[in-house]
């Protein structure tokens, strides 16, 4: 069985203004369901523990080079980051803003 991963770069986090998370690229294994049924419960598990298993790397490079050591199928994905306009709290109350400022 070959396990598929999913290797992406960390985002920042809503609620925090720091950045710190943005510089590591993290291997998460795709989520799948397997249920099995255990023969003397008859009862049914459904995730194994390693899909929520998710590993931290410096580089794409070092991911991608784990991903292929273990012969994973991966697939990298990539964020577009969005510029973001500077403004300062004083364009909150300008007097002549645009409509679409306001949205």
């Amino acid at each position: 069985m070959i396990r598929k991963v999913i290797i992406y770069k960390g985002s920042k986090s809503p609620t925090q203004s720091g950045r710190y998370k943005t510089h590591f690229w993290y291997l998460k294994f795709d989520d799948f369901l397997i249920y099995e049924e255990d023969i003397m419960t008859g009862w049914k598990g459904n995730t194994p523990p390693i899909s929520k298993t998710k590993l931290k790397f410096s580089s794409l490079d070092s991911a991608v080079a784990f991903a292929k050591s273990k012969n994973y199928e991966y697939k990298v994905l990539n964020n577009s980051n969005a510029k973001v306009k500077i403004k300062s709290y004083a364009e909150n109350f300008r007097y002549n803003r645009n409509k679409s400022d306001i949205d």
